[in-house]
């Protein structure tokens, strides 16, 4: 493949990536990669880098956190090896990182990598920029599994915020961001903000066809029985049927 039907590649493989068909993107990014590996000017170029990463971010988004892990990992070492200079690149592998430690349980690594993702940001002032959300999104998480709700509360609001601002497409990152938020919010009593977040997420879980049963029935409990508390009975009602819908299905 000569360079012009590479840069067509990119091009394909991007579009994929932004318009988040990231079944199509993962093909394509891995043909990219293959192709990038046989171009001696590609094979040690930030763009090389770039595509290892999305490679990683689209097995993220599709829940594959092990395959997502090891594309991170790659990119690292990559980007290091070959000594780049891409500053905000560098700074969201580590952020997706730190969220791929959190997910398998590895808090002090999630934090280690969190960490380091906002210092690269901060040295750099790279921070306003909607892809740079996932930053927010990492730490909230960290302070949410160890129970700082007013740490997580505020990173994750900031992560929405950067989503809201860019008028950048949700993902599954911010549907992890709207089920943290939901569970603070309901903890703090604000019934109106958990149900109205709850449902956002779910409504977004739908949308992005994120399939995990139990994610499904905790949201729908949540909202029904916060409807019942403030008597209003027939959304409750609404949502309980959902939620034996999702219970039976396999």
């Amino acid at each position: 493949m000569n360079n012009e039907e590479i840069c067509k590649l990119q091009k394909t493989s991007s579009d994929f990536y932004k318009k988040q068909h990231f079944r199509e993107a993962l093909d394509s990014y891995s043909e990219l990669i293959k192709q990038f590996s046989s171009n001696k000017e590609k094979e040690k170029s930030t763009e090389f880098c770039k595509a290892i990463h999305r490679q990683g971010v689209c097995h993220f988004l599709l829940s594959d956190y092990d395959k997502a892990m090891e594309c991170f990992k790659r990119c690292d070492e990559f980007y290091n090896k070959n000594n780049l200079s891409c500053e905000p690149l560098l700074g969201r592998n580590m952020a997706y990182m730190s969220y791929c430690c959190m997910k398998n349980g590895d808090l002090d690594c999630g934090f280690e990598k969190a960490s380091k993702a906002k210092e690269i940001f901060e040295k750099n002032k790279i921070m306003e920029d909607d892809e740079n959300a996932v930053l927010f999104s990492a730490l909230g998480c960290f302070h949410f599994k160890k129970g700082e709700n007013d740490n997580a509360k505020r990173e994750l609001e900031r992560a929405m915020y950067f989503i809201k601002k860019h008028q950048h497409k949700k993902n599954l990152v911010n549907l992890f961001d709207l089920f943290y938020l939901a569970q603070i919010y309901l903890k703090e009593n604000r019934i109106e903000d958990a149900i109205n977040k709850f449902t956002e997420s779910h409504n977004l879980s739908e949308e992005l066809s994120f399939m995990d049963k139990d994610y499904h029935i905790t949201c729908l409990e949540n909202i029904s029985n916060l409807y019942y508390k403030l008597e209003r009975d027939e959304l409750a009602q609404k949502f309980e049927k959902k939620l034996e819908e999702y219970k039976q299905k396999q």
